[in-house]
């Protein structure tokens, strides 16, 4: 059932993608002759639009978006004329930059301005090109491009489904509520049977999901198992067997506070990975030896704000502990992220990849704003970066900042990078011309807001 989901969701959001970028498309037509008209005074425009096209211009063929646009006009005879023309867009900074025209002889004009701030360097050779290149667009008979009127389309087919998948929804969404009321009313119930039972506060028993990671782990354990903590402030473990009577689980021993070695916690989210001292923990027989690479597994308990949280912890052949929440009933499912690396349902257990880049990042700048389970990767760091726009030696530099002496939190590393490649575009592209040409404007930097998007900091 959790694949199946998976895999419904991955559709949901490989359709919601597609649907993003169709209703950007269609405003970006929209754009394109809206303008058009209001250059030429002639409302008859029409733009066909082709995506990934390969397109060589002078010795290089690139990646670009085309845009073909069509303008009927009345001539001197009043006879009904037509011409089209090109527009060549490239990606930079997750948008489309208008990098050359094409006129209705097929002569390429580049537009040098942009081209300067998004290839300073000059390493796709536009730059070099004359007004008399004439690119072959013969590409384009291959390709099928998109206009408006496709667009709008199939929006208004997306609106109807649209319509129907929420009508749907909230259908199931109503049938989801009454299941899930039900099974809250049923817990409510149970958890106050075990504390009227036991003569503790509601609130110090801890009963596990059915459908949690922590029973998949280990399906040996009963999924009636619950946790309590009694009035001598133990944690004890039980189940109900199948004659009905309750039980001690044969799995987990009292709580104690003398095994409370330091848990590297990924928590319910991964999103604040920190090293923490367990109030108290249960020691498990029999769990690891079903597991290869754990030498031992503990609950750990901790109390936040007067509630109970419990982690499942795995003593790495590297000595060191590490926690993954145990999904209470009541509360929030853990991360997707943190189920999967919590998995060990192959028998084998991936924490202490966990640990060893803890080890490595606990005392540099990514502890300043709290350590995330996507910081322990250094391949996943350096891909956020680049996604925002850093070339690979920029991305390494963000990160020596952080890793460094000088300690830096990410926002603070990122901001000291974009400052020396600022600087660096200064001297590359000479300070005072540039003076002189822009009159102080930051068309230098290649950011600006007419191309794309500042590097986030």
């Amino acid at each position: 059932m959790g694949e199946e989901n998976s895999g419904q969701d991955l559709a949901a959001d490989m359709k919601k993608e597609k649907m993003t970028r169709d209703e950007e498309l269609l405003e970006k037509i929209k754009g394109i002759e809206e303008r058009r008209a209001e250059e030429t005074g002639n409302n008859d425009v029409n733009v066909k639009y082709y995506e990934d096209a390969n397109l060589k211009l002078g010795n290089n063929i690139l990646k670009v978006s085309i845009a073909e646009i069509t303008e009927k006009f009345l001539d001197d005879k009043e006879e009904e004329q037509s011409k089209t023309t090109y527009e060549v867009y490239m990606k930079f900074q997750g948008q489309d930059v208008l990098i050359a025209n094409i006129d209705e002889k097929g002569t390429l004009k580049v537009n040098k301005e942009t081209v300067q701030k998004i290839d300073p360097d000059n390493q796709l050779g536009l730059l070099e090109l004359g007004e008399q290149e004439k690119p072959d667009l013969s590409v384009l008979k291959e390709m099928e491009g998109k206009t408006k009127e496709d667009l709008e389309k199939q929006k208004e087919e997306r609106d109807k489904e649209r319509t129907q998948d929420e009508k749907d929804e909230k259908a199931q969404n109503k049938e989801g509520e009454d299941e899930k009321d039900e099974e809250e009313k049923n817990d409510d119930e149970e958890t106050k049977k075990i504390a009227q039972r036991k003569g503790i506060p509601e609130k110090n028993v801890y009963r596990i999901r059915p459908d949690s990671q922590f029973f998949k782990n280990y399906p040996m354990v009963d999924k009636s198992t619950y946790f309590y903590r009694d009035n001598d402030g133990k944690m004890k473990a039980e189940y109900v067997d199948k004659q009905g009577i309750i039980q001690p689980s044969p799995f987990f021993k009292d709580s104690t506070t003398h095994l409370t070695e330091p848990v590297i916690s990924v928590g319910k989210d991964g999103q604040d990975v920190k090293k923490q001292q367990p109030y108290q923990v249960m020691q498990t027989q029999e769990l690891s030896r079903y597991q290869h690479g754990i030498r031992d597994i503990r609950m750990a308990m901790y109390i936040e704000g007067g509630e109970i949280r419990m982690e499942e912890t795995r003593l790495g052949d590297d000595g060191q502990w590490v926690g993954y929440e145990v999904e209470r009933t009541r509360t929030d499912y853990n991360s997707k992220q943190v189920n999967a690396k919590s998995d060990t349902t192959n028998k084998q257990d991936n924490s202490e990849t966990i640990s060893k880049s803890y080890d490595k990042i606990e005392d540099t700048g990514f502890k300043e704003e709290g350590i995330t389970m996507d910081e322990l990767s250094p391949k996943k760091v350096f891909e956020q970066l680049m996604d925002e726009g850093y070339n690979k030696n920029e991305a390494a530099r963000v990160v020596n900042y952080m890793i460094g002496p000088e300690k830096m939190g990410r926002e603070e590393a990122k901001e000291k990078v974009n400052q020396e490649i600022e600087e660096e575009l200064d001297k590359k592209m000479g300070t005072n011309d540039a003076n002189e040409e822009n009159e102080g404007n930051s068309a230098k930097v290649p950011w600006d807001d007419d191309i794309g998007p500042r590097r986030s900091h």
